[in-house]
């Protein structure tokens, strides 16, 4: 029995690691109470080299800490529609489709749409800056 600093010392041993884990995370007596305390009751009794980040990815990929994690904003409002254009190219939506296999140098599209008609134009780009797609909006759209 080796130990550090009057801990078990837990060897290089993935199965040894997550039952210490489980049995200080995942029982009932743990409960699933987080990171902290999972931390806190294996550092009282064991040890081994980054114990802290060991735990941080156990807890993180816990699927009943997943499922029951507390929610953090605010409650989702009911959804408001986009107003209704009155004329063509008042409203226009866009989209890039990116990582296509490259044709003609080109492995991007960009697709502009008016809400209005549904008209769409379809540009191929290459890796571009908003600078240079503003002067290709005006050249292509506008």
């Amino acid at each position: 029995m080796v130990t550090y600093e009057w801990r078990l010392y837990i060897p290089d041993s993935n199965s040894l690691k997550l039952k210490v884990t489980y049995q200080c995370h995942d029982t009932k007596v743990a409960d699933h109470f987080g990171r902290d305390k999972a931390l806190e009751l294996m550092k009282c009794d064991y040890y081994w080299p980054n114990i802290e980040d060991w735990v941080r990815n156990y807890v993180r990929t816990c699927n009943a800490c997943q499922r029951n994690k507390t929610i953090r904003h605010k409650k989702y409002s009911k959804l408001v529609p986009l107003p209704i254009p009155y004329q063509p190219w008042e409203q226009i939506s866009m989209d890039f489709i990116t990582e296509l296999p490259n044709a003609k140098e080109y492995n991007q599209c960009w697709v502009v749409v008016d809400r209005f008609t549904k008209m769409a134009h379809f540009i191929p780009l290459k890796n571009r800056k908003a600078k240079e797609l503003a002067g290709i909006f005006v050249h292509e759209i506008w």
